[in-house]
């Protein structure tokens, strides 16, 4: 049995659920070291599917977990394989473990589920129809899913209990003395037949003393003052709480729904007795409850709605500094682990309006999430980033800002939203000149060159490009150099100016021989490709074949010892178009239809029509 659940505060982490889960299988705990995790992932994984395919599958369950996997094979792959690495890993290792005996999953509050994990739980719920798997999830009504229309699905909805139910229940909670009656009916009434809701009054009227004796023997008020809604009900209870119980409370709330022992004795001000008695109180009291006791002890709050109120009953002074606290507790113990744990500290880090770590940890969770193709989530993470930016001076964060915004834009352009990109690159242009920061400024004008090849502006795009190249041949900038020369042979080549658009591609060709053609230059692709295939579409509209065939053999070549799926769409439709003007359909054919499986596997849907 696996469980595992969303948070709302961890809803832009992408797969949060099943790392939590993958711990649990993997038996990793906190304070473990990189080197301790992938001991055990490597024997676990060793163990159930021994191998090529564990091998294959070993990397990605290491990267899941921040570390480092010494594979080549892996460090090639762009954002989409890895997206699909881990989806396919994930779900295999699921079903392969119901072979070896029956396995229940149980997710709860999907609600709260990032996009990844939404991706990656549909891609299960498909796969288990003949497994000896049974997948249990909760959610409330606004969340959508397309199960219902799977056979093995079933849906129960849990409406509030009917009167009859809840009689019954505080029949079980108060016992059947008839006395109670008109009680249970006050109480029913109140709580609208809500499970929780009841609960709560009986443990207030038992607190207030409204209610009291033993189950055989109650004595109660006749109109016992309850209060009108199940928040105020939560937040009295909570304010006649003995002064260190409640402060165990509220500084648990800051730690979050879930709250491991160790990093509470770390920020609490109390003995450890003292602690663990608060603790066991708030159990016996119905706030909390003992989550789990491996791989690390570890409760949470027995409903959201408590935290909730609980949170909100914290001074801000004291809110902040408690958060601060957490942040320099969970920095402190992270160790060589603390990639996995950059969502976290930037939450803490902006609650504790600690600027400059969150700044660094919200733009690191960003491009985590660029990394996994999660560009949702990185969107999320760059703009609460520049959020923070806003609160440090403008003299020490323009750079970071610039860079920030650069980031958002290749979000945006992977997603294909190009309307937000101007704004973001117009802002960073702004504090470019404003900083006499020519490199950045050259990659404004060469991201303004994409953008406007991309929309259809061409003129706009050679304009831009043509700024971009003088910049970068004044700077020397090999990188700038590059880009701006693929996007300046695009838009000459769209505009039908085919020796113009083939002697840029050529420059840039020539420009990254040897080694530099397998490298990327930090774009979504090999630019050695992207020119070559493009160089050889050129001169296939000039009636240049030979040559033409040669080159894209070239970078089919390169494309194919890399493995990188956009550099080998880009190379086999490069190679198509040739054959198609050239007569040769046979050749075309071949060719396309290999572009076409590379983009169908692996998503790269810029280039589909």
């Amino acid at each position: 049995m696996l469980d595992s659940g969303s948070i709302s505060y961890r809803k832009t982490t992408p797969f949060y659920p099943f790392t939590q889960l993958l711990n649990f299988y993997f038996q990793i705990k906190e304070q473990d070291t990189q080197l301790t995790v992938s001991e055990k992932i490597t024997g676990q994984i060793l163990s159930y599917r021994p191998g090529p395919a564990a091998l294959l599958e070993l990397p990605t369950f290491l990267y899941l977990h921040g570390v480092p996997p010494q594979s080549r094979d892996w460090e090639n792959l762009d954002p989409g394989q890895r997206r699909r690495r881990i989806l396919d890993a994930v779900r295999n290792l699921l079903l392969h473990e119901s072979e070896n005996q029956p396995v229940i999953l149980i997710l709860e509050d999907l609600h709260w589920l990032d996009s990844e994990s939404q991706a990656l739980l549909d891609e299960v719920a498909e796969s288990i129809s003949e497994a000896r798997f049974l997948l249990m999830v909760n959610y409330r009504p606004e969340y959508r899913h397309e199960w219902s229309r799977h056979p093995h699905f079933s849906e129960v909805r849990m409406d509030s209990l009917s009167a009859e139910s809840a009689n019954e229940m505080l029949g079980h909670i108060l016992g059947d003395d008839e006395g109670l009656t008109p009680l249970k009916a006050l109480l029913v009434r109140h709580a609208n037949s809500n499970p929780f809701f009841l609960e709560e009054y009986v443990q207030t009227l038992l607190e207030t003393g409204a209610l009291s004796g033993s189950e055989k023997d109650r004595d109660w008020q006749e109109s016992p003052q309850v209060p009108a809604n199940l928040q105020s009900l939560i937040a009295a209870r909570i304010d006649r709480l003995p002064p260190m119980k409640k402060q165990i409370l509220q500084t648990a709330t800051v730690v979050g729904m879930e709250i491991p022992l160790s990093l509470l004795r770390v920020i609490s001000e109390l003995s450890e007795d003292e602690l663990l008695h608060g603790m066991k109180n708030l159990v016996i009291g119905g706030y909390l409850y003992e989550a789990s006791l491996f791989p690390e002890h570890t409760y949470t709050f027995k409903h959201a709605l408590t935290h909730e109120v609980a949170y909100g009953t914290l001074l801000q002074s004291r809110r902040k500094r408690i958060h601060a606290d957490i942040l320099s507790a969970i920095e402190s113990g992270a160790g060589d682990r603390i990639e996995e744990l950059w969502e976290r500290l930037a939450h803490h880090a902006r609650s504790g309006e600690v600027w400059e770590k969150a700044v660094l940890y919200y733009s690191s969770a960003g491009k985590k999430a660029m990394d996994r193709s999660a560009l949702r989530e990185a969107i999320h993470f760059f703009e609460e980033a520049l959020a923070a930016l806003k609160k440090l001076p403008a003299a020490a964060s323009d750079e970071a800002a610039i860079d920030l915004r650069f980031g958002l834009r290749n979000c945006l352009v992977s997603l294909g939203r190009f309307d937000r990109v101007p704004e973001y690159l117009n802002e960073a242009g702004d504090l470019a000149a404003r900083i006499g920061d020519d490199s950045r400024r050259g990659w404004v004008s060469c991201y303004f060159a994409q953008h406007y090849w991309t929309v259809g502006n061409l003129a706009q795009a050679v304009e831009s490009g043509r700024q971009a190249s003088d910049i970068a041949k004044s700077a020397g900038d090999l990188s700038l150099a590059v880009a701006t020369n693929f996007y300046l042979g695009l838009a000459y080549h769209t505009q039908g100016e085919y020796p113009k658009a083939g002697q840029i591609l050529a420059e840039n060709v020539s420009s990254i021989e040897g080694e530099h053609r397998y490298d990327r230059f930090d774009l979504a692709y090999l630019p050695s490709v992207a020119s070559m295939s493009w160089l050889a579409w050129s001169l296939a509209e000039a009636g240049e074949f030979s040559e033409g065939a040669e080159i894209s053999a070239q970078a089919i070549e390169i494309a194919e010892k890399v493995g990188q799926p956009y550099s080998l769409t880009m190379a086999y439709l490069g190679a198509g178009t040739l054959y198609l003007r050239k007569g040769d359909l046979e050749k075309a054919v071949s060719h396309l239809e290999q572009a076409l499986d590379h983009y169908s596997k692996n998503e790269v849907p810029i280039w589909f029509s």
